[in-house]
């Protein structure tokens, strides 16, 4: 068999013949119905690893549903729905866009931009102090607040991040091969991003040391999540590596999210126009926390279905491996019909990709490559639909993405009337290393209202 309704295939490459699969059913087996007889595998955990330490992502077992535990209500709605903390680094980002007379932004490419915004907001979340990379000020002030001189380098930090998923995704291009790609290069960014967070993590435990009564969480204690792994331990080495695991997860994931939503409103006036109409209507033209909050944005049935959309077409989690624990099957995708099961022996790597399965004519009809929010309003939510993945190790960062996305968004158009598409590009060029996002940027101006 061959052709469009092939959804399941074995391939051939050089390093391995991995299957590769985008039918729900599949997937839903792996990531859920089946889990039992799949684990991470050796290439994902080496290759995790290697920059991450040993985290939630590359853990199986008993010592990852610990990790879990943690993560989840580091995400949870509760503790991801400051939008006051939002606002502040947005106001940057709004300071930072560069302006004409006319009322109109110079023209930029916006995903550079977004990528530093949330950054900013997951380092504050993460350790309590934001990076702080859209504003040098602030970053002053920090230093003198904290009684110090020798805060880390938050710019180099910004571009280490965006350089590290860069190799990481090289890496595991290449499957066991990977150690024949250069590496010097990569270790010393390993070593700076590293550096960044111990110290953060060595504050936190002097002030441990300094008092045990820092174990103990105030009333009126924000949710900061390196203050919550630090309760259960400090050990160093795994404070580092649960943190750098979800800052690279919270941040990678969200700005592309948002980077895919602005990408496709920039050339839909339609969807632009109907959307900022839906969040006036229900925002007004600034944000007022008084009646605002996460339940009201999670409410804009507009707004969810452009975010859905972005992630159907975009998919920031375009793919996911396994590998077979043992012998196992697949539901579907053998014989002559393919619709037999398939069966599957003990060591095999299988590719759940979700992006492929996001872009099925059979599953979403023949306009599957138009950005149509439309769809959503009739669309039941199901396997069909996996942008942040499924069953247990679903995405723990959802939550965060999307309340960031949602907040962003509603910010920008509140601010901004018009937005027009100023890159050359025709076509839509996917760039995937660990994320997949936009590989032009997104190159666009925005016209402020009132103007």
């Amino acid at each position: 068999m061959a052709g469009k309704n092939v959804h399941t295939v074995q391939a051939k490459l050089v390093a391995s013949q991995p299957l590769i699969t985008r039918d729900e059913k599949n997937i839903k087996a792996v990531l859920s119905a089946q889990i039992s007889d799949w684990q991470l595998g050796e290439l994902r955990g080496k290759v995790f690893q290697k920059f991450m330490g040993t985290n939630v992502f590359t853990m199986e077992g008993h010592r990852w549903k610990q990790s879990r535990s943690i993560v989840h209500s580091a995400f949870s709605r509760e503790s991801v729905s400051n939008l006051a903390m939002y606002e502040r680094h947005t106001q940057d980002f709004f300071i930072n866009l560069p302006m004409e007379s006319n009322g109109w932004t110079k023209v930029l490419d916006l995903q550079t931009i977004i990528f530093g915004l949330t950054l900013d907001i997951i380092t504050e979340l993460l350790y309590g102090y934001s990076v702080h990379g859209q504003n040098s000020q602030k970053r002053s002030q920090l230093a003198a607040e904290l009684g110090t001189t020798d805060l880390p380098d938050a710019q180099g930090f910004t571009t280490n991040m965006n350089r590290a998923a860069e190799y990481v995704g090289f890496s595991a291009m290449f499957g066991r091969w990977r150690n024949f790609v250069p590496s010097l290069e990569y270790y010393r960014i390993r070593n700076s991003i590293r550096k960044y967070v111990d110290w953060y993590v060595r504050r936190r435990l002097d002030q441990i040391s300094s008092s045990k009564a820092a174990l103990e969480p105030a009333s009126d204690e924000r949710f900061i999540l390196l203050h919550e792994l630090s309760r259960l331990t400090q050990d160093p080495i795994q404070l580092r590596s649960e943190t750098i695991g979800l800052l690279a997860a919270g941040r990678a994931t969200t700005s592309a999210l948002i980077s895919w939503v602005v990408y496709h409103l920039a050339r839909n006036p339609r969807v632009f126009n109907k959307l900022r109409d839906a969040i006036l209507s229900d925002f007004g033209k600034d944000m007022d926390f008084h009646r605002t909050g996460l339940a009201e944005l999670r409410n804009c049935k507009y707004l969810q279905f452009c975010v859905n959309e972005a992630l159907r077409i975009g998919t920031p989690q375009a793919s996911t491996t396994r590998e077979a624990l043992n012998d196992t099957t697949l539901p579907t995708g053998g014989g002559p019909d393919g619709k037999s099961p398939v069966f599957v022996p003990k060591g095999t790597l299988i590719v759940l990709h979700f992006f492929a399965m996001h872009h099925r004519s059979d599953l979403w009809g023949e306009d599957v490559q138009e950005f149509k929010p439309e769809r959503w309003e009739e669309k039941k939510i199901d396997w069909r639909f996996s942008p942040f993945g499924g069953g247990p190790r679903k995405c723990a960062g959802e939550q965060l993405a999307l309340t960031e996305t949602y907040y962003i968004l509603t910010r920008l158009l509140q601010r901004f009337d018009r937005i027009e598409n100023m890159d050359p590009t025709g076509h839509i060029v996917n760039h995937a290393t660990v994320t997949n996002v936009s590989g032009t940027g997104v190159i666009v101006k925005m016209h402020q209202a009132g103007c």
